[in-house]
């Protein structure tokens, strides 16, 4: 679900589902963000009165790599071209 609530000091498994029937290219790796925010409960007992929250948001880097591609993750960065264009 985009949004649960969880207990302190507890985990959760996000699960990621590929939504682009199958149109992820096969001869490179790529590249996507996932973006979690963790809201914090608020205090009932801190109802009506100021104070400060803090709401944080991770930002992961998400690698697909398929399986046919021929140079192992060791060497990829080696094989990195880059280029510039005016």
């Amino acid at each position: 679900p985009p949004l649960f609530s969880m207990q302190g000091k507890k985990e959760n498994t996000l699960r990621i589902i590929d939504a682009t029937n199958g149109q992820m290219p096969e001869d490179r790796e790529s590249l996507f963000w996932v973006n979690v925010k963790a809201i914090p409960a608020m205090d009932k007992a801190k109802t009506g009165e100021n104070y400060l929250q803090f709401a944080i948001v991770s930002r992961i880097k998400l690698l697909y790599r398929p399986q046919g591609l021929v140079i192992p993750p060791e060497q990829a960065p080696g094989k990195l071209e880059f280029t510039r264009e005016n």
